[in-house]
């Protein structure tokens, strides 16, 4: 797979997280004197703020279950109390229209405030938030992703679009609310209520931040599903690059005390306060248990059927995310105002009221209630003793929707089935991606439940001699339908058993999720991942997205930026502030007077050490930054010979500063995250040309490369090293160049460098001049661009931009 190409314009928007420890002389003096009983403190508050992350996510996951429970339970009474009496068995108007309308006024009323919430006061809320979390994890600072307003608007947002009747789900969003609230209570710090406590200022960096975000995510899934182990693998298959075994244990913690704490309050929740810590609820959705009497289990025979389904979801699931896509690209293109895409909102909730509402009234069939039927409204629309097979799984809240297609053993009609199916499919596909809150795993599960459900009454039909039970085909349709749609692997099929609670039916939904998963990457990529894409975000995969032949022709020089701006290891505040104003660059190599590479310093650290004005003296030098490119290298040496003399002239280089002339590095950890900007530094008229010494602020450790390293080492030891800067040297210890995720999501760089490089290339080149057979030619020349990756050449390009040697030999043989 080609990479994909970025928009370099829209890519400078995302600033990357350095997972990378910053190891300068003030950050190791500072760590030199801690004392054991702080190490111990340090190690201690990890644990409590994971704890806490815990709790408080599993506190919010049930104030919005609490509230959703209530107000749908008030809507769908409501709109049962306006349906005139004596409708049992009449369809006309006067029974359809008043209900109709008491129904889809509440839910309009919801679906606004949601949409509003997001499309006014916090776009970056809308959707599951899985996507930026993901991105984030992987090493990306999308704006605003983690504020408290963004808690505000998805935690009140997504019980509003529930509520609302929205084929959404909540477990989605309560990843993103969990993230939120790890990385804002491990600051101990906000801007917003202007409060900070000094104490958790130690966590106050991007590698700490990260960690705490990892078990934000987990302590999510635990809640909404009721899945701590799930919650776990699910940070570490999609999101955190590095990880390590006391992050781990750190993350599970969390996770369970997430799950503790929703189901501790939710035995409370309910008229019997009797059964106050109760625990029985672990997660927002159960599937509860598949006892279903004879039927119970599974027989071997049974996996052909659930190789189909696994092959029906990867096909759906594939053409879900297509249609998703094309929707997010028209809203991207047609939909640019805060009010368009309120009014989108306003526009889905409106549709999906309606069609919920005439299918439960007009396309229902009445079955015979003699089964446990759960709840009276099902009822609707049907003579006493008989149920709504329709209003069983489209006129209730989904998680009882679910429940019922899962565990119910009445009847349902084959058209009540492929028609909620269809309608469901295609309204929770427009939904996704809408401005408001909206999970996706209900809707997928749903979606997979009643078409799997659909699947096993047919196969039940076709074959009667099998032990078939329509309700297992309903459980293992939901995971083909995950899988293909997200394509998720080991941390979903945990999710699902645990869900499930159940270790018997592990095999047919890891089976299932896994064929679902390996036919739709024929097609796509899981929606998660298309999102990202559509979004031109800077996300490194797990393996880098070229062929082992082309990949292997690539070096760090091919794809590095070569105009590097770097500092001198003594330069002038000026200076800074004149490099930080003309450029957004944020890591600086630091060199000495030769021009050997010393270390790396960074933009927040420059901005701090000018704020406070530490270690300035009143010598004088001349300019102290340089630019250069690789082709300036020769040049450096004699253009800095000035240079350097004058600071040799006017300034001991080996001096040491004493304490006072040292910034602190509490002083750093303060301004975290929001750092004052350059345009906001004011400095004297006399401090301009002042010395600066930046040696004690220096990373003296960075990761840097050498020019000729094979791509595949840059991008493994970028990925697995959460690294936001890459300094390449030559053989003489000289930079010429940076590398930053920027360089490695860039197409064209891959595509020129591969033209020069490639060995199949040239020799399908020296063929071309060979031949003299115009028929052959064109093969070979559509061979050129084939192993080129690109299809802006012609013939004529081929002497110059790939023959080389092999040019030079077809000159001398003529």
């Amino acid at each position: 797979m080609l990479v994909k190409e970025i928009n370099p314009e829209i890519i400078q928007k995302f600033e990357s997280l350095n997972y990378d420890t910053y190891e300068s002389s003030v950050v190791l003096e500072w760590q030199s004197k801690l004392s054991r009983g702080s190490q111990v403190l340090l190690h201690s508050l990890r644990w409590v703020l994971a704890a806490l992350i815990g709790f408080l996510t599993g506190f919010v996951a049930f104030l919005i279950d609490f509230f959703v429970y209530k107000i749908s339970g008030w809507k769908f009474n409501l709109t049962e109390l306006a349906i005139p009496s004596g409708c049992e068995t009449s369809s006309s108007l006067r029974c359809y229209i008043r209900p109709l309308f008491v129904y889809i006024a509440i839910n309009l009323v919801l679906v606004a405030i949601s949409g509003f919430l997001v499309a006014y006061l916090e776009p970056v809320a809308r959707g599951s938030g899985i996507s930026e979390i993901k991105c984030y994890l992987n090493g990306i600072k999308i704006p605003r992703l983690v504020r408290i307003k963004t808690l505000f608007s998805k935690a009140v947002g997504v019980l509003c679009s529930v509520a609302g009747g929205l084929l959404v789900g909540k477990e989605g969003p309560m990843i993103h609310s969990g993230a939120v609230i790890a990385a804002g209570i491990t600051q101990g710090k906000s801007s917003t209520w202007n409060a900070d406590l000094k104490i958790l200022r130690l966590f106050r960096n991007d590698r700490e931040k990260m960690d705490f975000v990892a078990g934000g995510a987990a302590a999510g899934v635990s809640a909404a599903f009721g899945a701590p182990i799930g919650g776990v693998l699910f940070a570490m298959e999609e999101g955190a690059s590095h990880w390590s075994s006391p992050l781990t244990w750190r993350v599970f913690f969390a996770s369970m005390l997430s799950t503790f704490s929703l189901n501790f309050f939710l035995s409370g929740a309910g008229e019997d306060k009797s059964k106050w810590g109760q625990l029985s609820r672990p997660g927002l959705i159960s599937f509860g248990s598949f006892d279903i009497g004879e039927k119970s289990g599974y027989n071997i025979n049974l996996f052909p059927f659930f190789i189909v389904l696994g092959l029906i979801g990867g096909f759906l699931g594939a053409f879900y995310n297509f249609l998703n896509i094309k929707l997010a690209e028209l809203r991207r293109k047609y939909l640019k105002t805060s009010f368009s895409r309120w009014l989108e909102v306003i526009l889905v909730g409106l549709v999906t009221s309606v069609l919920s509402f005439t299918l439960s009234f007009s396309t229902h069939t009445c079955y015979l209630n003699t089964a446990e039927t759960n709840s009276e409204r099902k009822l609707i629309y049907c003579k006493k003793g008989y149920y709504n097979d329709m209003a069983t799984i489209f006129f209730d809240t989904q998680e009882q929707s679910i429940k019922n297609l899962f565990h119910f053993s009445g009847n349902y009609s084959y058209t009540t089935l492929a028609l909620f199916s269809i309608i469901y499919f295609l309204m929770s596909c427009w939904t996704y991606g809408i401005y408001a809150p909206s999970g996706l795993f209900i809707p997928t599960i749903l979606s997979g439940a009643s078409y799997g459900r659909l699947f096993g009454e047919i196969c039940q039909h076709l074959f009667p001699k099998l032990s078939i039970s329509p309700q297992v085909f309903a459980l293992i349709g939901s995971a083909s339908f995950l899988g293909g749609v997200m394509r998720m692997t080991i941390s979903l099929t945990v999710i699902m058993l645990e869900a499930t609670n159940d270790i018997s039916y592990g095999l047919p939904i890891m089976l299932t999720i896994m064929i679902a998963k390996i036919v739709g990457d024929l097609f796509n990529h899981g929606l998660y991942d298309e999102h990202i894409h559509i979004n031109e975000i800077p996300f490194l995969e797990w393996e880098y997205p070229l062929r082992i032949d082309q990949i292997a022709v690539l070096k760090a020089k091919d794809v590095m930026s070569k105009e590097v701006k770097y500092f001198h290891e003594t330069t002038t505040p000026g200076e800074i502030k004149q490099v930080l104003t003309t450029c957004s660059h944020y890591g600086f190599p630091v060199v000495s007077q030769e021009q050997k590479f010393r270390g790396l310093i960074l933009r927040n650290h420059l901005i701090v050490i000018l704020k406070h004005k530490f270690s300035l003296q009143k010598q004088q030098v001349r300019v102290g930054v340089t630019s250069f490119s690789n082709s300036e290298t020769e040049n450096i040496d004699s253009s800095s010979n000035s240079h350097d003399e004058n600071l040799k002239l006017n300034h001991n280089f080996n001096r040491s500063f004493n304490d006072k002339d040292i910034l602190e590095n509490e002083k750093f950890m303060d301004d975290y995250p929001r750092y004052t900007t350059i345009e906001e530094i004011e400095l004297d008229e006399g401090d301009y040309n002042k010395i600066v010494d930046l040696k004690p602020y220096i990373n003296t450790c960075p990761y840097f490369l050498l020019e000729d390293t094979p791509l595949q080492r840059v991008f493994d030891l970028f990925r697995t090293m959460g690294l936001r800067h890459l300094v390449i040297i030559d053989s003489t210890f000289k930079v010429v160049g940076m590398i930053t995720r920027k360089n490695l999501c860039l197409e064209p760089h891959h595509a020129e460098a591969i033209k020069r490089n490639s060995y199949r290339g040239k020799y399908f080149a020296e063929k071309y001049l060979e031949s003299d057979n115009e028929t052959q030619k064109s093969s070979i020349y559509g061979k050129i661009k084939m192993e080129n990756i690109t299809s802006n050449w012609n013939s004529n390009d081929l002497n110059e931009s790939l023959l080389g040697k092999t040019d030079h030999r077809v000159k001398k043989r003529k």
